[in-house]
Formats: C-alpha cells, sequence, structure tokens
C-alpha cells in the first residue's frame, strides 16, 4: 500500500514550502492530495485491484466501467501491437 503514497511541495519562492501526502490513482495516474494527518481509507480503494484511486476513477466504477489499472492498460497495448507485427498489419 505504501508503495504509491507520495508526498509533494508546493514551491513557492516568496513564502514557506509546504508538504502535502498524497497517492497516485492506479487508474488514470492522477496525483490526489489527502487533508493532513489522515491515512487513505475505504473511500479511496478500488475493490477489484484492491489500489488507491481518485474519486472520478471510483464514480466510473460506481457507473459500472471495469477496473483497468494502468499496468494492465499498457500490457494489453503492447500484446495489441506485438499481434499486428506478427500478422504484418504495422
Amino acid at each position: 500500500m505504501r508503495r504509491n503514497r507520495i508526498q509533494t511541495a508546493v514551491l513557492d519562492p516568496e513564502g514557506p514550502q509546504l508538504y502535502t501526502d498524497a497517492f497516485k490513482c492506479q487508474h488514470c495516474q492522477k496525483v490526489t492530495e489527502l487533508p493532513p494527518f489522515t491515512e487513505p481509507g475505504l473511500e479511496n480503494r478500488c475493490t477489484c485491484c484492491d489500489g488507491l484511486i481518485c474519486h472520478k476513477c471510483k464514480g466510473d466504477m460506481w457507473d459500472g466501467k471495469p477496473c483497468i489499472p494502468l499496468e494492465k492498460r499498457l500490457l494489453e497495448l503492447e500484446q495489441r501491437d506485438e499481434a499486428l507485427r506478427s500478422y504484418g498489419l504495422v
């Protein structure tokens, strides 16, 4: 779980540096900031891949869209390209 937790920094030349906890969505790779002193809860978890996801992807899943993490999507694209090359179409 801690793998996709990150810390973001807001750099302002005229002010102090601000650090916030955040996580990267497993489905769309969007960085979502967390409120101070909180851990991502069940509302930020995908029920299929158990990854942390943003509110938009959570809403998409409620609308019936399947769980497709970025790594799975990239693997499918690579397999598609491999198949097209083997058929001589690319």
